[in-house]
């Protein structure tokens, strides 16, 4: 198989199914993001937040996070606005980005010092002299949490996407389930056409305008795929045997120097997925509101979502396989996810939920 590098395309968002994707809360949608230098200079700060910074004894230490438009943010949104960051000594800014890969490139850029991708998109920013380094993992992602849709006629299996036209984020877990969708039924990339879009709001409107026949559906966006005329599943990632997990990425420099953040932010986001389970109401609607996303479609992604802070044997074993499989498909030049892996701060904080060994 070939370097998935086909005709990309320029969506454009058309009023009835135009899906907002506008910047919020600390958002900058990725340019030149840099940590406040000024304690209580954030005017989007909670007063909860605000409480905990004044009563605190001592600076809070300040990091930039990046965070995409769907489940990846979830965790991150709820521990800033609940005070669960600033319990663990952080000031955090939240800096949007369309995608969870576009966090990583954030990391690579130096304009966040932490972000999360799935296992697909980060294997396409590890390589030689990388500066990202794998803390953690944070999403088991149900098999079914993503499924192949369509509104053409005749196309009913895997079988029948030749010729056919996909659409899709480029260098993210979809390129991925995609490649694994075609290689199931005997396909390539060379027997389709592919699109590229830069949000899944304009993939999702392609689908329904005819500038795509296929696309990759999750939770987040279940309803508006739902409501497109003649919209049918064709399979889903289970079907195909594919697992999904994603993991949380930091800077090496910034992970060296600063462990105990790392660690801070760690404590942070696992209460914040104990909030979630304790609280899913306003857990939803704290992420709805910051993401500008329907609550009620938060609250159906979160059943699809394992959150879980740890790093397995197994999380190691699935993102090694998947590094392999770009290595092999010439997405990346070969590498081990071992030489990009700094797991000290989840084995000092959740030491019972590391099983990795080399």
């Amino acid at each position: 198989m070939r370097k998935l590098t086909k005709k990309v395309i320029t969506g454009v968002l058309l009023g009835a199914m135009t899906l907002s994707l506008a910047a919020c809360g600390d958002s900058r949608n990725g340019s030149n993001a840099v940590a406040e230098t000024t304690a209580g200079n954030n005017e989007n700060e909670t007063v909860e937040e605000s409480k905990n910074n004044n009563e605190s004894n001592g600076e809070l230490t300040k990091i930039a996070i990046g965070v995409d438009y769907g489940a990846l943010a979830y965790l991150q949104v709820i521990a800033k606005d609940k005070g669960f960051f600033a319990d663990n000594g952080i000031e955090a800014e939240l800096v949007n980005y369309a995608a969870g890969i576009d966090t990583l490139n954030g990391v690579v850029l130096n304009e966040v010092q932490i972000g999360a991708g799935y296992d697909y998109a980060a294997c396409t920013r590890l390589a030689e002299k990388s500066n990202l380094r794998l803390v953690a993992t944070i999403i088991r992602d149900s098999k079914d949490a993503r499924w192949f849709a369509t509104t053409v006629e005749g196309l009913e299996t895997a079988a029948d996407l030749k010729g056919k036209n996909i659409g899709l984020l480029q260098g993210t877990l979809e390129e991925y389930l995609w490649a694994k969708e075609l290689e199931s039924v005997g396909l390539t990339t060379d027997d389709v056409e592919i699109s590229y879009f830069s949000s899944k709001a304009e993939n999702i409107t392609a689908l329904a305008t005819g500038g795509c026949d296929a696309a990759v559906g999750n939770k987040e966006y279940e309803k508006q795929l739902s409501a497109i005329e003649n919209m049918k599943t064709i399979n889903d990632q289970g079907d195909i045997g594919q697992n999904s997990e994603a993991y949380i990425f930091a800077d090496e420099s910034f992970l060296n120097d600063n462990p105990e953040v790392i660690e801070g932010y760690l404590k942070a986001i696992a209460e914040a997925a104990e909030f979630i389970e304790t609280n899913e109401d306003e857990a939803a609607e704290l992420s709805a509101a910051y993401l500008t996303l329907k609550k009620e479609d938060v609250i159906s992604s979160f059943a699809a979502y394992n959150y879980d802070i740890s790093f397995t044997q197994e999380d190691y074993d699935h993102i090694e396989s998947i590094a392999e499989w770009c290595g092999e498909n010439g997405v990346v030049e070969p590498f081990e996810v071992k030489d990009y892996m700094n797991i000290d701060a989840i084995k000092n904080v959740f030491p019972d939920k590391v099983t990795y060994s080399e």
